[in-house]
């Protein structure tokens, strides 16, 4: 029975280049299918098309061919307008035979997936690049810890000796040396410092996903972060990352709208799962930090009113002490004079 899967065939996925790349930036298109939900779209436009075609290319146009509604991908071109913006629509599609100039908001409207029609193409492939180097470069490391010493050959023979050796600790086997010649032609150099650079490797790899990932409007954490945030902190990241997803939600609704008012339909978009959560939940955050400053701000200006009263009865209590003082020294100095006058009194008599 020929097997399924083989040792060489799994290294193509991270080795050869091209294969991850694509089978990365296909995973996370996988994600963000789930990203809007829709309502009441037309049989002819699926919304797993509509969304790989939004977020691939930046931009798709709706019209109508045949009486049925499609969306096309094609190239912006014209004499531009007022603001210097495309004002044309080219498509070409073999299957429905067509090859048409589309006037944009005349024939059709022109469907952004983000106000400057980027999509999420750059992003992905960006972080497939930085991660395909990432994940051969820990898969090295992680190959070079089976050898605590490199190995230097004095000559041909020693060298495929070494190479030998070599590949069957990569293999995984268990190696026996039995010509006392490998130790003769083959010396040992001392080799130690992966294991700090495979957590370095590590960081660097959680870093580059979850960047990606906050790209997208996700929060995902990284082991480079700090060991505690406090609530602020952790809202201003929060923040970050919904701008984008804000603003691909209110050109999709902008788009919709159009749609709608030239061909009759009645097609809904919204946030979908986890990204309408999201934005739920850093609203709440927001309001329970505002409300903790205001509480907080009153609970302060309460222990200063306490203070200040406090003070002042100390205050108060202190002159009245002083006051007291004064008094019985005025009482004191009364008595010594009456003293000094009887001793006066008894020395005159005498």
């Amino acid at each position: 029975m020929k097997k399924q899967f083989n040792y060489e065939n799994a290294r193509k996925y991270i080795y050869d280049k091209d294969i991850f790349i694509n089978n990365y930036v296909a995973f996370m298109f996988d994600r963000t299918q789930k990203m809007f939900k829709y309502e009441n779209l037309p049989d002819s436009i699926p919304q797993r098309i509509l969304e790989y075609m939004l977020q691939k290319n930046g931009n798709v146009f709706i019209t109508k061919v045949n009486e049925k509604l499609y969306a096309f991908t094609g190239g912006l071109g014209g004499e531009p307008n007022e603001y210097y913006e495309p004002t044309i629509y080219t498509v070409a599609n073999p299957y429905l035979k067509i090859s048409e100039n589309y006037k944009i908001d005349i024939d059709g409207i022109l469907f952004r997936n983000d106000s400057m029609m980027i999509g999420l193409l750059p992003i992905f492939t960006k972080s497939a690049f930085m991660n395909c180097d990432c994940e051969i470069t820990l898969n090295m490391l992680s190959t070079l810890l089976r050898v605590q010493y490199m190995m230097t050959a004095s000559d041909d023979k020693s060298r495929v000796s070494a190479e030998m050796f070599i590949q069957k600790l990569k293999n995984g086997d268990m190696s026996v040396i039995a010509d006392s010649q490998f130790f003769d032609g083959v010396k040992l150099q001392s080799y130690n410092g992966s294991e700090r650079i495979v957590e370095q490797m590590i960081q660097l790899s959680q870093y580059i996903k979850a960047s990606s990932f906050n790209d997208i409007g996700l929060n995902a954490n990284f082991i480079m972060k700090k060991e505690r945030l406090i609530t602020s902190e952790i809202n201003v990241n929060e923040s970050a990352l919904l701008p984008f997803v804000e603003n691909m939600l209110e050109e999709r609704k902008n788009a919709v709208e159009k749609i709608n008012a030239m061909f009759g339909t009645d097609i809904k978009v919204d946030l979908a799962c986890i990204w309408d959560e999201q934005v739920k939940t850093h609203q709440e955050n927001v309001i329970e930090e505002n409300n903790k400053i205001v509480n907080g701000d009153s609970e302060n200006g309460d222990s200063e009113k306490i203070d200040d009263g406090s003070e002042n009865r100390d205050s108060e209590k202190i002159d009245d002490g002083l006051e007291k003082i004064d008094e019985d020294s005025e009482k004191i100095d009364d008595g010594s004079k009456k003293i000094d006058e009887d001793s006066e009194n008894k020395g005159g008599k005498k």
